[in-house]
């Protein structure tokens, strides 16, 4: 309530000079969230813009109503009647003041973030290492901020990996490549570039630059700042190129920082779904040989601690992790190279190794297993409620059969759905095998007819 009032405040002291009615282009701002293209843009200034908006005031009135849009969210229902402020709710509503306030400073240079944490340390998390909920904020919200340097920076790291086109949407963000250069010599690389930056929501743009340097592994330096002029990056580019071949990594830095600053980024910055792909991509080598490894340990001793166990021996922990991880793989790889087929048959490999596990009592990590059968249930029944027939019925029955003697636990709610919402209908489905995949489906047997 302090962020939403106090961003009321200044939206409407601003935002006077700028918009006919305030609170009338703040709920029509909705109609941008749906069309943000250049020609709606127009249109809405055409509508609430005192004097059409030349390009600076345009991207002040954007940054107002998205700053109300953020406050809006903030006071998202789900956020607040959950029990605990470390909750997923209550952080993420979180996420959204933080942001109001940031736009606020923005703004205005008006700051509210320290009333905002004074109010937040009067609530106790009752997750007792969590502590209050200013100790919340500045643990799980703040480190998810993501400023134009930041964002640089991601795009950056990123690139490395998956070389981003000229032009590419990132973050809510439209990243425009100007400059790339390149510099390696065995695992030491540097990349220089030079980015246009525009919010696609604001219209606010920034030029920035940045240098990376990847040390080999996982050891990334990353500097921003921005951009100021052609000749001082050029001239930075120039210097790179001429001492890079011979520098040592400390004048590199040296030559960076220099240029930058002593501020940058690392894989630490990455955000959370980023981390994964990221260092799938460093690492992925090494994943490799590790299952290299278990897949050799357990198959080499299969045969002799399986003997072991069967005469009363306890199963050593060290094997049943080789055990675990290699039939998940196995079980996983086997399913997935059969291209979703329907036939039983296609699956006497898998259902070895399933019956292995069971025998044996190994817990499998079949995520990626249970989402393919899951896909296709659901594709079956939307065949099945869109031309009922008793040979598709049965293909779906067969299909939860099949994942059962796998050992997946697949999710059935979305062809539960489908076939509730077709029977409450009215519609038919043949009878002879309804009552059967009713049961296959975990419902309730009272919906055949």
């Amino acid at each position: 309530n302090l962020v939403r009032d106090e961003a009321a405040a200044l939206f409407e002291q601003i935002g006077a000079d700028l918009l006919l009615d305030v609170w009338a282009a703040r709920d029509e701002y909705v109609d941008l969230l749906l069309d943000g293209s250049p020609q709606a843009r127009e249109r809405f200034l055409e509508r609430h813009g005192r004097d059409g908006g030349r390009f600076t005031r345009q991207v002040l009135a954007f940054k107002l109503l998205e700053m109300q849009r953020m406050s809006l969210l903030a006071q998202t229902s789900c956020g607040w009647f959950f029990d605990d402020i470390s909750g997923l709710e209550a952080v993420q509503v979180l996420k959204y003041a933080a942001r109001t306030a940031e736009l606020m400073e923005e703004l205005s240079g008006r700051s509210v973030e320290r009333r905002l944490l004074d109010v937040l340390a009067e609530a106790r998390s009752n997750v007792a290492e969590m502590g209050s909920g200013a100790d919340v904020y500045q643990r799980l919200v703040l480190p998810r901020a993501v400023s134009t340097r930041r964002l640089v920076s991601l795009y950056a790291l990123t690139d490395m990996f998956h070389d981003h086109p000229d032009t590419h949407s990132f973050y809510g963000h439209h990243v425009e490549r100007l400059e790339k250069h390149r510099f390696a010599a065995g695992p030491l690389s540097l990349v220089a570039g030079r980015l246009q930056v525009e919010h696609l929501r604001t219209g606010e743009q920034a030029g920035m630059t940045y240098a990376l340097i990847h040390f080999g592994g996982h050891d990334f330096h990353c500097a921003v700042r921005p951009f100021v002029g052609i000749g001082e990056f050029r001239a930075f580019c120039d210097k790179l190129a001429a001492s890079f071949d011979r520098a040592t990594i400390t004048e590199l830095l040296r030559t960076v920082d220099a240029h930058f600053g002593e501020t940058y980024f690392g894989l630490r910055d990455l955000l959370p779904e980023q981390r994964e792909d990221v260092l799938a991509a460093l690492f992925g080598h090494l994943s490799e040989r590790f299952a290299e490894m278990y897949t050799r340990l357990y198959q080499e001793n299969r045969r002799a601690v399986s003997a072991l166990v069967d005469m009363g021996l306890k199963l050593p922990r060290e094997f049943r992790l080789a055990a675990e991880y290699t039939l998940s793989r196995l079980l996983n790889l086997e399913i997935r190279s059969q291209k979703r087929s329907r036939s039983r048959a296609s699956y006497r490999k898998a259902l070895e190794l399933a019956r292995e596990a069971e025998l044996r009592g190994y817990a499998l990590e079949l995520e990626e297993s249970r989402g393919i059968f899951g896909e296709m249930l659901v594709e079956t029944m939307r065949r099945l409620v869109a031309e009922p027939s008793q040979e598709t019925g049965e293909e779906a029955s067969e299909l939860c059969k099949l994942a059962e003697a796998l050992h997946l636990e697949i999710p059935l709610d979305a062809a539960q759905d489908l076939l509730y919402q077709h029977l409450r209908d009215g519609e038919g489905i043949a009878s002879p095998g309804l009552r059967e995949l009713l049961e296959n489906l975990r419902m309730s047997p009272r919906l055949h007819p």
